[in-house]
């Protein structure tokens, strides 16, 4: 007789920075939805004057996957257009899961977003993996994939002749990374517009990644040009 064990699955969370806007229950829906099933969703409501729509979005009390952080103070109140950003520096250090993933609270994920990423991950052996991304209108309507700026190790497309040199983008919500390695480099979210782009920056140079080579972020072009 052959005893079998097999291991559980990698936990995961998912930090949304969230004001509870309408487009909040768009990024819920999509992480309960998620094909990989060890995943809770942490809201953390960025400000007390936000959390009176709190039990409207996430209803109260949430759903067992979904736990909640409400802030005293919005962390963009002394200016700097952080975007979130600083919650992405900081709340890291106070999770345990395996791998933590960031959702904007305007986008949403496909329903295999996370498992193909920890399947990359660990498959890999990266310190993060990262999604490519399909750009919807701020109505939710499909527009395109995005195959010319958030790819990664690939250059933006616009940049290729730039006197400036070929730069490039890993959307904030297309991450997905490793516990260990988050947590030692998070303070590099500390920015304002374009954090994503000055933390890839950052690590490039020093992390192992690669994509899922699935466009399974959803982007809404929320007042974007």
């Amino acid at each position: 007789m052959k005893l079998i064990i097999e291991d559980s699955p990698k936990s995961v969370t998912v930090v949304t920075p969230t004001i509870c806007s309408e487009k909040l229950m768009d990024c819920l829906e999509s992480v309960e939805k998620q094909t990989y099933k060890n995943v809770k969703h942490l809201i953390v409501v960025d400000g007390r004057e936000h959390s009176k729509y709190l039990g409207h979005r996430i209803g109260l009390p949430p759903k067992d996957h979904v736990k909640f952080i409400v802030l005293p103070e919005n962390t963009g109140k002394t200016g700097g257009e952080f975007y979130g950003h600083r919650i992405y520096a900081g709340i890291p250090h106070l999770l345990n899961s395996d791998y933590i993933l960031f959702l904007d609270e305007d986008n949403w994920y496909e329903p295999n977003h996370v498992e193909t990423l920890v399947q990359t991950a660990e498959s890999k052996n990266l310190d993060f993996s990262f999604s490519l991304r399909k750009i919807f209108s701020p109505e939710g309507k499909y527009i395109t994939d995005d195959n010319c700026e958030s790819l990664g190790k690939w250059p933006i497309f616009m940049s290729r002749r730039s006197p400036h040199g070929e730069q490039f983008l890993i959307d904030t919500s297309s991450f997905c990374f490793k516990r260990e390695f988050i947590q030692k480099t998070c303070h590099y979210w500390h920015a304002g517009w374009g954090g994503d782009r000055q933390y890839l920056y950052a690590v490039k140079q020093h992390a192992k990644y690669d994509t899922n080579g699935k466009h399974t972020l959803c982007y809404r072009l929320d007042g974007n040009p």
